[in-house]
């Protein structure tokens, strides 16, 4: 199952996306329990089912996207798109077949359909926003930010000190938080010795 809140988020975080409330376009979309979202490249219509019975009318909704396809600018005609989010669960053998169908058949526009997060991957230009969160990592700009920091405000001995107390926190193998903490203390009273 997937929830319209999944794709809207990254939509607002991707390439600058916005939904849009043009009545010229939207009446027809409003009605219909549609959403249109573009950006100055692509125009995508959402719709979430919830039920079988309501995906299985989806041709009902390209007929609304075909009107709306004969009112939008040109430059967006190529750059159409049709995300169906099925938010019921079971997705029997005959569903899925009929999902890969519908994707190929690209009259009016592009249509994929989403039932878990995997099914994100199918597209391109969120395939980047997504792989971009893959790479970021926490623990390693989480050290540079701090190591930023005390560049100039923390003596050479108190920044091997924090430099410890960080590799500790971020140790690969997960440990007892009760271990974290000892090993934190152990670091701090090695340091007040050292200072005394």
């Amino acid at each position: 199952m997937m929830k319209i809140e999944t794709i809207r988020k990254l939509l607002i975080e991707s390439d600058n996306f916005y939904l849009t409330d043009d009545e010229k376009f939207n009446n027809d979309l409003y009605y219909n329990d549609m959403e249109m979202w573009m950006n100055k490249d692509r125009i995508l219509i959402l719709k979430e089912y919830e039920t079988y019975t309501a995906f299985n009318r989806w041709l009902e909704d390209q007929s609304v996207i075909t009107e709306l396809y004969r009112k939008i600018p040109t430059n967006y005609k190529n750059n159409l798109y049709f995300f169906m989010i099925l938010d019921f669960s079971k997705l029997e053998m005959e569903l899925k077949s009929e999902i890969n169908l519908i994707e190929r058949n690209s009259k009016v526009c592009r249509k994929y359909i989403f039932n878990e997060d995997k099914d994100l991957e199918k597209i391109p230009f969120l395939i980047d926003r997504l792989s971009k969160e893959v790479d970021f990592n926490y623990e390693e700009e989480f050290k540079k930010r701090v190591d930023i920091f005390t560049n100039n405000k923390v003596s050479q001995t108190n920044k091997n000190r924090l430099k410890k107390i960080i590799d500790i926190f971020f140790i690969e193998e997960h440990i007892e938080d009760n271990d974290i903490k000892y090993k934190t203390l152990e670091v701090l009273e090695a340091g007040i010795q050292n200072e005394n």
